[in-house]
């Protein structure tokens, strides 16, 4: 599959799945399912309950979140496997989270 370089600085972030988020995508090799996305959740933003089709690591670089009652705060992660329901997500205080979908 090779590899891939990608500048940060010169990806547009997007509007999230619910409001109050913002995401960047970062993707893998052509032709290969697994992403990164970059999201930043506003303070008080939140993303509701939803099944994940593929598996997911969340870590959370800055800034804190609850995910089904756990605070996670910078350093902390997370997997969900293919299937799996997680959510809801909280950010009270707001936070910034690497997902990587593989």
């Amino acid at each position: 599959m090779g590899k891939r370089f990608v500048k940060g600085s010169e990806l547009n972030w997007q509007a999230g799945p619910f409001p109050g988020t913002r995401m960047k995508t970062y993707p893998a090799a052509a032709g290969s399912p697994t992403f990164s996305l970059l999201m930043e959740m506003a303070p008080g933003a939140a993303l509701e309950r939803h099944r994940e089709p593929l598996n997911e690591v969340d870590y959370v670089i800055s800034g804190s979140v609850e995910i089904e009652g756990k605070t996670l705060e910078a350093g902390d992660y997370m997997f969900t496997a293919a299937g799996e329901e997680h959510g809801p997500y909280r950010s009270p205080k707001g936070c910034m989270v690497l997902i990587t979908k593989f």
